[in-house]
């Protein structure tokens, strides 16, 4: 959805602007080296207006029956299928990353429409290293009778040599839309959540977290056979914090 209120991000004049910067970029560097330059620069955006994923992306364990572009036009579209992060569970599909410089401080802004209706339903943002380090920032069920839950809310997971670690308080999240974001600062990860993408929400913060992250990206599924749900993500961006 693009979002023409004074002061209010448009992720797709943004992407424009991507667009413009990356081809006056091809005109200067050789082919081939378009995923470097992007990447280096630390700043990429998606608005999934297209039916071909940009080329910046790539898929852990692809599924491709399970995403789309066209089901829902202007976003992509991930089906939640059993698979989880977490601990031991089976490995999840559909994990979708762009790769990025491991020593880099940024900022991940995601617009998403889901709605988690049973324990685990999950989708959001990944920062990742391997299956077993890692930090999320999703829309996830999980239900009271879990310590630590809200039921229908926004939570933080973060793993570390296959061990949990304790997480920021999740909040209670009844819309089926949410934006995202997360900021990287050297070893400190600072989680938000928004209604409007304009006044943010700070869930809290992880400090000391020796993550060596490699790539970043989007994940949904569900850590049980449950039915599948749509999750929807109307815009990717990663940007530089200095």
């Amino acid at each position: 959805m693009q979002r023409n209120r004074k002061g209010a991000y448009s992720p797709r004049l943004e992407c424009w602007r991507v667009v413009l910067a990356c081809a006056i970029a091809l005109a200067i560097v050789p082919i081939g080296a378009t995923v470097a330059w992007a990447q280096s620069t630390m700043f990429f955006a998606d608005v999934f207006s297209s039916d071909v994923l940009s080329e910046l992306w790539y898929w852990e364990r692809e599924d491709p029956a399970m995403w789309s572009l066209t089901a829902n036009p202007g976003h992509l579209r991930i089906m939640t299928q059993e698979g989880t992060l977490w601990g031991d569970g089976t490995a999840p599909r559909n994990l979708l990353l762009t790769g990025i410089s491991s020593s880099s401080d940024f900022q991940i802004d995601v617009r998403l429409i889901f709605q988690p209706l049973e324990n685990f339903h999950e989708a959001g943002i990944a920062i990742y290293e391997d299956s077993s380090n890692y930090v999320l920032l999703g829309r996830a069920f999980c239900g009271h009778e879990i310590q630590g839950c809200v039921g229908n809310g926004v939570y933080v997971d973060h793993e570390y040599r296959g061990e949990m670690q304790d997480d920021p308080a999740p909040i209670p999240w009844q819309a089926d839309e949410a934006y995202l974001r997360v900021q990287k600062q050297g070893t400190t990860y600072t989680f938000f959540v928004s209604d409007d993408g304009e006044s943010w929400t700070q869930m809290g913060a992880v400090y000391g977290f020796p993550l060596v992250p490699t790539a970043v990206g989007l994940y949904a599924y569900s850590e049980f056979d449950i039915d599948s749900i749509p999750a929807d993500f109307d815009y990717f961006r990663i940007s530089p914090l200095h």
